[in-house]
Parts: C-alpha cells; sequence; structure tokens
C-alpha cells in the first residue's frame, strides 16, 4: 500500500449501506481508499484505539445509539481524525448540532 492511500473507518449497521458506500468509493480515481467496516461502536472504539485513520464515516443514528451519542463517542476515542456523518435523516437540527461540535461540514 502507498502512503498516499487514505484509510477510512466506516462505522455502519447496515450491510446494504456499507456494501454502496464500498461500491461508491471503489469508482473513486487515485488515491486510493482502504476502507475497513464495522457495524457498531465497540467495534469502532477497538479499531481507533489500535489503528491509525485518516478519515471516520459514522451512521447516525447507529442501532445502540441515541442522537448524537455515537458521534461524541468517536469524537472522544479519535479528537484528531475528521468525522463525516452519514445518515438519511432529515433532522437538521442533529445535523447542525454535529457540525459545531466538529464533524466535518
Amino acid at each position: 500500500m502507498t502512503d498516499d492511500t487514505i484509510k477510512v473507518l466506516l462505522i455502519e449497521d447496515s450491510q446494504d449501506q456499507t456494501q454502496l458506500i464500498r461500491r461508491l468509493i471503489g469508482e473513486i480515481p487515485p488515491p486510493r481508499f482502504q476502507l475497513d467496516d464495522v457495524c457498531n461502536m465497540s467495534d469502532a472504539l477497538a479499531r481507533l484505539s489500535t489503528r491509525q485513520y485518516d478519515v471516520v464515516m459514522l451512521d447516525l443514528p447507529l442501532s445502540g445509539n441515541v442522537g448524537l451519542d455515537a458521534f461524541r463517542t468517536a469524537r472522544s476515542q479519535a479528537p484528531q481524525v475528521p468525522i463525516v456523518v452519514v445518515s438519511d435523516s432529515d433532522d437538521d437540527e442533529v445535523a447542525l448540532t454535529a457540525v459545531k461540535e466538529g464533524a466535518q461540514d
């Protein structure tokens, strides 16, 4: 793997969404992405504590986490890593709060 590979941690509890994101990322020209995916926060926290990532893509809401809890948990584990919130929710208030708390806009 080359130094220009972007390491992404995808935290997504829907296998269909994970497959869609993998396919879309695979269509992007270089630099290439290395995509690791997990389906819950406990696995995400384990990965974030043992591996370096360039960006985190986080499903919001994630099963078992309410509102912004998943974002706040990920942010506390990896405060230096940009977090992109991925959601099909139309809740503008949650989105605005996430951006105010450090999510990437």
